[in-house]
């Protein structure tokens, strides 16, 4: 009987261990890791607001959407099928895209898709 336990025990915790994943989330606040005063933030309703606290705080009030390669912002046919994108919408018809390169518990990395600059992003606790 013991044996069927500690056999049924271990069955579970390997299959909860290969069930459990990490999903990195992009909710937070995000500080550039050039100029620590300039903050992004994005809330779980799709909320997005940007700082400049050298200037003074809270600048823009938008909103934002991660889109897959099917509803892209930027469908290029040489982007990989897996891509993702971060798409920030301004309102006034203006929107900004983003392919979403990297997100981690410590770090949020972007891609401009109209100038390919890098922006590095590190989480504020």
């Amino acid at each position: 009987m013991r044996l069927v336990v500690a056999f049924l025990f271990i069955t579970f915790f390997i299959q909860s261990s290969f069930s459990f994943q990490y999903e990195p989330t992009i909710v937070g606040k995000w500080y550039l890791e050039k100029d620590e005063s300039i903050i992004w933030e994005f809330t779980k309703s799709g909320e997005f607001k940007d700082s400049n606290e050298d200037e003074g705080g809270e600048r823009n009030q938008s909103t934002y959407k991660i889109l897959d390669r099917s509803n892209s912002c930027n469908a290029h046919s040489t982007d990989p099928a897996d891509m993702k994108y971060l798409s920030i919408d301004y309102g006034n018809r203006l929107k900004k895209c983003f392919y979403l390169e990297t997100v981690s518990k410590e770090f949020l990395v972007l891609m401009d898709t109209d100038s390919g600059r890098l922006l590095i992003f590190k989480r504020k606790e």
